[in-house]
């Protein structure tokens, strides 16, 4: 059951949705994953960065040509289209959360509203991934074809609707249940998306009952970037346990917003440094690397900064050893 507070943003989650319906745009097939304004945060003064990608040679390129893909939020499943609503929907989320940007980071306190943008945005940049489609959504869809495999599947199903009023013949079951699998894997964009709101809604609800940070680097350290860039730790009782749900007790959420500066949404009791240690620096940063899905970024070019990356990046895996079931 959803919290008061995911409730409440799911409502506001309406409100845009309507608004946007009302003033349809062009149609957008290069749908970014990542917020162009938040890559930006992280390029020189040509608007450009380095990107890093496992075993293949750095890359001197521009936010606009990174984390997008060809209608990544669009689907066609049996008759329903999303006709680029998700990405006119996570295009507004960006930009509330964009008006919000220079009070966070200079520190201002956020109006309620401000609160909700921000915490909305971070969710989404989470929820709507690549990497949360790969190693979340598609491997349930893939649970969800093993279990109507199961020996009383179709004999449970048919008692389920027999008790609604409705006699279905257990081969015509078995027949539109197969069907309605087939069309999912065909479909990943589907499943991912269609419950895209409902968890961006419970994780915003999450963020807004956690004190915020704005924490600064070292003068010679500075933050990674990556296109899965959200990233959580339970810390307790001296351990750190990456890969944990917002809503945890303990859990800290991170998200990198310059080279210098990182978003921190914290347990209340949590006393973050203005300016952080190095040690914190350069275990951020190895969290960064392994959240990755297969882009890094940063200002600079460094070999040291290539072999990390060969070495670490993905190395947490949503479902394998994060975001465990409990």
């Amino acid at each position: 059951m959803l919290s008061s507070s995911a409730v409440h943003l799911n409502c506001f989650f309406m409100e845009v949705f309507s608004t946007l319906m009302a003033h349809q745009k062009q149609f957008t097939h290069r749908q970014h994953t990542v917020a162009q304004w938040h890559l930006r945060g992280f390029t020189n003064a040509e608007g450009k960065f380095f990107r890093y990608l496992q075993g293949k040679p750095v890359k001197w390129t521009c936010p606009k040509a990174e984390c997008h893909e060809s209608d990544f939020y669009e689907y066609d499943f049996h008759g329903r289209k999303s006709d680029n609503k998700f990405e006119h929907l996570l295009g507004q989320i960006e930009n509330n959360a964009a008006s919000r940007l220079p009070d966070l980071l200079n520190k201002v306190p956020l109006s309620q509203q401000g609160c909700k943008d921000w915490a909305l945005y971070v969710a989404s940049l989470f929820v709507r991934s690549r990497k949360y489609r790969a190693q979340i959504s598609e491997p349930m869809i893939a649970n969800l074809k093993a279990q109507t495999k199961e020996r009383n599947y179709i004999a449970d199903l048919q008692y389920t609707m027999f008790k609604k009023g409705e006699l279905i013949a257990a081969n015509e079951l078995r027949r539109s249940t197969d069907e309605f699998v087939t069309n999912l894997e065909k479909n990943p964009a589907f499943y991912h998306v269609a419950g895209l709101q409902r968890h961006t809604a419970s994780l915003a609800a999450a963020l807004l009952q956690k004190s915020w940070h704005i924490v600064q680097a070292p003068q010679e350290k500075f933050f990674l970037m990556s296109d899965c860039p959200v990233s959580t730790a339970d810390v307790a009782n001296g351990s750190v346990l990456p890969g944990v749900g917002f809503g945890k007790e303990h859990a800290l959420v991170f998200v990198p917003m310059t080279p210098r500066l990182v978003f921190i949404a914290a347990p209340r009791s949590f006393g973050g440094p203005a300016i952080a240690p190095h040690a914190f620096v350069d275990s951020l940063n190895l969290l960064t690397v392994q959240f990755a899905h297969t882009r890094v970024f940063a200002h600079v070019n460094m070999v040291s900064i290539k072999e990390f990356v060969d070495r670490e990046i993905g190395l947490i895996v949503f479902g394998n050893n994060a975001f465990l079931a409990a």
